[in-house]
């Protein structure tokens, strides 16, 4: 994590001289699922409803592209035979933004996640879960005037999250976020 942190900042002081730099916040909803693979085999679970929030810096390079991380906190998860298994991160996307035309975006890059707690039918379950996840997130959105955004993406999960549990499994995560956003400060 110290080292994401390096990146952002060298990353945000060599771009800070001619970059325009804007912020704000964002929250929204997330629809989760798990794809699991092994024997052979590949199924995936019935999808769960969570929520994420948090902010985003974007570094503007010129009037088209930018690089844009953000901070968000957000509960993903599934529902297994009825009892509903919760994994809350601290994630951390890192995108590159393009804006090919006028109000629409379109954005991809990875996203690491921090294990921040898990349970399954109320009982912690952190132990068996690895605590990095590690993304491909793409999407696009739309920045109307006044500051406020909409956001649509699909974070494809890469790193086996049940790596800890002692199976041969391979769990990956998949969530379809849905944000709405404000911009604080900041132009473009």
């Amino acid at each position: 994590m110290k080292r994401l942190f390096l990146l952002l900042y060298f990353c945000a002081s060599v771009l800070g001289a001619t970059a325009q730099i804007s912020g704000g916040l964002k929250a929204g909803l997330n629809f989760a699922n798990f794809k699991l693979d092994g024997d052979g085999k590949s199924f995936s679970f019935h999808g769960r409803t969570g929520f994420h929030a948090g902010g985003y810096l974007t570094l503007n390079v010129s009037d088209n592209f930018g690089i844009q991380p953000e901070l968000l906190f957000s509960r993903k998860g599934v529902e297994s035979v009825g009892d509903p298994q919760s994994l809350n991160y601290l994630s951390v996307p890192v995108l590159a933004k393009f804006q090919p035309i006028g109000l629409i975006n379109l954005h991809a890059g990875p996203e690491f996640g921090l294990l921040l707690s898990a349970e399954f039918d109320d009982l912690d379950v952190k132990e068996a879960d690895k605590d990095l996840d590690f993304g491909l997130a793409f999407g696009g959105g739309i920045d109307l005037p006044f500051g406020l955004n909409f956001t649509l993406r699909y974070i494809l999960g890469v790193a086996n999250i049940a790596e800890n549990a002692g199976t041969d499994l391979k769990v990956r995560s998949r969530t379809l976020q849905l944000s709405a956003g404000f911009k604080l400060f900041g132009k473009n």
